[in-house]
């Protein structure tokens, strides 16, 4: 694949990882009904902005990582999103207790989990996103038309 090619790989994975997660997250929130379109583009605006860094500097270096080592497979990138995703929020959310000294304040933080596991599922999904437009954009590299 040409160094070009892989560039236009890697903005379409990073934009394609910011998306997926941001449009699941938008439409979940907005789809009570109530102003709609308005909420749906605001909530998606903001989400894509909260996933857009994440997509490169957590998922872009980790795909670079994982092609190196020859092991740019669905599963590792799953697996890389959901810990993408999971740990700066468990960092932020739980973090500040445990330098504070406050282990007892860790373990009354019990739904911290089930909180991490649903922002985590978000990072796999732009995970899988950013893996499905990185391989399609590598498997067509050479676009060719036909005369006739």
């Amino acid at each position: 694949m040409t160094r070009s090619r892989t560039w236009v790989a890697y903005l379409c994975g990073i934009l394609g990882c910011a998306a997926a997660p941001a449009l699941c997250f938008a439409t979940i929130e907005a789809s009570d009904g109530s102003r709609y379109s308005a909420d749906f583009a605001a909530t998606f605006l903001i989400a894509f902005l909260i996933a857009l860094p994440h997509a490169v500097l957590l998922g872009a270096p980790y795909v670079a990582w994982l092609r190196k080592r020859a092991r740019f497979r669905l599963w590792p990138m799953l697996v890389g999103g959901f810990l993408a995703a999971a740990l700066p929020y468990a960092l932020l959310t739980v973090g500040p207790e445990l330098l504070r000294g406050s282990v007892s304040g860790f373990w009354t933080l019990w739904y911290q989990p089930i909180v991490w596991g649903a922002w985590a599922m978000f990072g796999a999904l732009g995970a899988a996103a950013f893996y499905f437009a990185f391989a399609f954009v590598q498997s067509h590299a050479t676009l060719r038309t036909s005369a006739g």
